[in-house]
């Protein structure tokens, strides 16, 4: 999970990061894989949803903190 987190943070395509978040952690899922080290980079590609002017980016960044913010 740690490299995946890594390869998603230099990708740096929104579209990707939303495709997986949606897929796992917008869902409720996989969330109880991570530990505190992985939530950091997961918030700050999370901060990079929620800063896209896509409507759909925003909400897939929202539901994702909101999942993490409520396991944690």
């Amino acid at each position: 999970m740690d490299k995946a987190l890594s390869q998603l943070n230099s990708n740096k395509d929104n579209t990707v990061i939303m495709d997986v978040f949606k897929a796992t952690f917008a869902r409720n899922k996989r969330i109880d894989m991570l530990n505190f080290a992985m939530i950091k980079k997961t918030m700050a590609l999370t901060q990079n949803l929620l800063d896209s002017k896509y409507e759909t980016h925003n909400m897939c960044g929202l539901t994702t903190a909101l999942n993490i913010l409520k396991a944690y």
